[in-house]
């Protein structure tokens, strides 16, 4: 049952925010107005504006220069952010377009505006303007989303949390705010009957993980009340053959064999009360339209028309066509479905966490007995836009590789993220920090008591070099306890000409 806008309580999904955007000072130079300013440009505009109504959820937005800001939303529409900053305290509403933004996500929601109706959920107080100045706690986007039933990963990347039924006979995902969505097995990836084991996935065959631990490898050709798996090598046939005309063929197929799924090469039948989770042969993520959206429930979806106002509260559509035939309205009816986190443009945007970690080193100069867990990437898909946390522990040199489709459809790009000296840390640590983005000359960081959090935006105006290395001194008090996190790490990716035309 939907609760009515009254009744519905909040769930928290990170703590606030830093406020320490001095880069902003400039654009609130007017009051009783809203200012309208473009992330590329110093020039700034004002136009009268009614009454501001200080309610709303407290957000970051990721803008395309690579500079965050920090704000309570009070709209959002087909061309516009309508956003008061959380500094200065006195700061009124400014608009910044939408085409300027490249993602965003919540860090806390207003208890007075549209809520979440969840008998689990934490209630949040809603941020006033002097409280969030004067109180300002980190930002995360690590998710604390509770994933108590099943999750279906589908091959276009979207996440859907949810049970699995057969209905006259056929199998369906019941999806909390979209409904009973056919679990086609050509559109999934993954299916977890319990959201905390972990699904196992190889190259060349489907493998089914039971209750009691038992892993069994096959291919398999229906769902049901039962898994029809076929034979191992049957499903190495099927393989072999659709992978011999590709120019790329998988690398490994044949490396881990497996014996028959049993001894009189028959199908086996295995009941769906049995399996705990289900991987399909990996193959990779397939392209999809919408922007990403995170909701309350835990879901990742296709979304278009994303909207905000006061009334209604967060709005979109799903943007891919075999959810969408499931529920083609908006998302208005139900809190389950709020936007906590969205990319606009997935091509433009790359976590940190998804480029290839060359094996760290340590700087000349430098002494440790071991790089082993050194550098250590947090679970991407614990986190809000896909940003896991990146841990250096120094003194170390930590390198990254772009993808090769990136290096050849980039122009440009910017990298930016925040450097955070990790806790506890002595009194008197002093962490010198150098990044050298895709060739640029290295920028130089130092981290210490006083300064424990540096927000970075450094541009490179080439991605041929593909390559991030980052660097970790003694900073000159030594290299006890030198530990940094880099979070919300990503590239913004500028295209070439060419692949906009694509």
């Amino acid at each position: 049952m939907t609760a009515t806008p009254s009744t519905k309580t909040v769930r928290v999904f990170a703590s606030t925010l830093i406020c320490t955007s001095a880069w902003l000072s400039p654009l609130f130079t007017t009051s009783a107005r809203a200012v309208s300013f473009d992330a590329d440009s110093t020039s700034v505009t004002t136009a009268p504006t009614a009454l501001v109504v200080r309610h709303g959820p407290v957000i970051e937005i990721l803008q395309s220069n690579g500079q965050w800001i920090v704000g309570t939303l009070q709209s959002l529409d087909e061309h516009n952010w309508s956003l008061i900053p959380t500094q200065p305290v006195d700061a009124e509403a400014i608009l910044i377009a939408r085409a300027n933004v490249v993602a965003f996500f919540v860090t806390k929601i207003d208890t007075s505006s549209r809520g979440v109706a969840n008998a689990t959920s934490l209630r949040a107080t809603a941020p006033t303007r002097e409280t969030t100045a004067a109180a300002p706690f980190k930002s995360t986007l690590s998710m604390s989303t509770p994933l108590s039933l099943g999750i279906l990963t589908s091959t276009d990347g979207q996440r859907l949390p949810g049970t699995f039924r057969v209905v006259n006979g056929k199998p369906v995902w019941e999806h909390r705010w979209i409904g009973a969505v056919g679990a086609d097995i050509d559109r999934i990836a993954s299916i977890q009957m319990l959201a905390d084991r972990p699904v196992v996935r190889k190259l060349d065959r489907d493998t089914l993980v039971l209750l009691n631990g038992d892993a069994v490898s096959g291919f398999v050709e229906t769902l049901g009340d039962d898994v029809v798996l076929a034979p191992i090598e049957g499903a190495q046939e099927t393989i072999a053959a659709e992978t011999s005309k590709s120019p790329d063929p998988i690398k490994g197929a044949a490396d881990d064999a497996v014996a028959p799924t049993d001894s009189t090469q028959r199908d086996r039948h295995i009941p769906m009360e049995r399996v705990a989770t289900l991987g399909f042969a990996d193959v990779p993520v397939t392209q999809r339209l919408g922007a990403d959206v995170w909701t309350v429930d835990g879901s990742i979806v296709g979304g278009r028309n994303i909207r905000f106002d006061q009334t209604t509260g967060w709005s979109f559509s799903l943007a891919t066509d075999w959810l969408e035939s499931v529920r083609p309205s908006a998302t208005t009816d139900n809190t389950a479905a709020d936007a906590i986190a969205v990319i606009f443009e997935r091509h433009n945007f790359l976590p940190l966490a998804n480029c290839q970690a060359l094996e760290p080193t340590v700087p000349a100069e430098s002494f440790r007995y071991s790089t082993a867990q050194s550098v250590r990437i947090a679970q991407s898909d614990r986190f809000l836009l896909g940003c896991a946390d990146i841990s250096l522990d120094g003194p170390i040199t930590a390198s990254f590789i772009l993808p090769r489709d990136v290096i050849d459809r980039a122009e440009s790009a910017i990298f930016c993220g925040e450097l955070v000296l990790a806790e506890p840390a002595p009194t008197d640590a002093r962490v010198g920090v150098s990044i050298e983005v895709l060739g640029e000359t290295p920028q130089q960081f130092i981290l210490n008591a006083q300064t424990r959090r540096v927000k970075v935006s450094i541009p490179a105006s080439s991605t041929k070099r593909g390559l991030l290395t980052i660097r970790l001194d003694d900073g000159a008090n030594g290299s006890v306890g030198d530990r940094v996190i880099i979070e919300r790490a990503t590239f913004i990716i500028a295209p070439n000409h060419s692949s906009r035309r694509e």
